[in-house]
């Protein structure tokens, strides 16, 4: 299995999108998550198995995206693929959160 995910532009896409996952998560900031989509609380308190899972998850959906819309030919492509998509969802979740906390305080 480690053989596929290494030697596969999906797997090398994989990897982006999960270093992407664990370094947000690792500096204490809240990556896209598949199971915070559900409103499943991912806090620090949460076992670790569920946040391995989460993570996962996260980065094959978000590879399995990424991948079909990028289409990558070489492992470059698919690492960069892996980590834009992550990075973008992250960036792009984040900002509508501020925007939805800003328009609360005005009403």
């Amino acid at each position: 299995m480690f053989h596929i995910i290494c030697h596969s532009n999906f797997g090398v896409c994989f990897l982006g999108a999960f270093a992407v996952y664990v370094t947000l998560r690792n500096r204490g900031r809240s990556p896209i998550s598949v199971l915070a989509a559900f409103n499943l609380s991912l806090s620090r308190r949460v076992k670790p198995m569920i946040i391995v899972a989460d993570s996962i998850l996260t980065a094959g959906l978000g590879s399995a995206v990424s991948f079909v819309l990028v289409q990558p030919q070489t492992a470059a492509q698919a690492l960069a693929a892996g980590l834009a998509f992550a990075s973008l969802l992250t960036g792009t979740a984040e900002k509508i959160e501020q925007d939805a906390k800003e328009l609360s305080r005005r009403k």
